[in-house]
């Protein structure tokens, strides 16, 4: 494990956000002269110690609180999709009972197409010659 510098130790005082600022200027005095005196006391540790474990504390339920709120939001997701699930069904259902619908009417006017075709055709052929009518509806594709 790497030891921290100076610089880290006053980084983290002035960062750490259960020190009130009179604090913060009290333990960056204690360690710097504590430094060049190379006696830095155990209460000075002890209160820098308990305000970073109460910074961890904080970043721990704050990222639980967030985890949670996470799954809140997909859990609403999913019921939210269960919920819109049989709508989309039913939405596809009628939709695919329109095109139906759509179908038979165009299968409808093509057979009424078809048939005055053949009229036509069978009448300007006249009624003796079926064989040649028929093979133009083979050429046309309505045999």
């Amino acid at each position: 494990m790497d030891l921290l510098s100076l610089n880290d130790i006053l980084d983290i005082i002035e960062n750490c956000t259960h020190l009130s600022d009179e604090r913060k200027k009290y333990l960056t005095e204690k360690f710097k002269s504590a430094v060049s005196h190379n006696d830095i006391p155990d209460s000075v540790f002890d209160e820098l110690q308990d305000a970073v474990a109460k910074e961890v504390n904080d970043k721990e339920e704050n990222l639980t609180k967030i985890e949670e709120e996470m799954e809140k939001r997909r859990r609403e997701k999913r019921d939210l999709e269960a919920q819109n699930l049989p709508n989309i069904k039913k939405a596809a259902k009628v939709a695919v009972r329109e095109m139906d619908n759509i179908v038979k009417e165009f299968k409808t006017e093509a057979g009424k197409i078809e048939d005055e075709a053949v009229k036509v055709i069978e009448h300007a052929k006249g009624s003796s010659d079926k064989s040649e009518a028929d093979s133009i509806r083979k050429k046309l594709g309505i045999a």
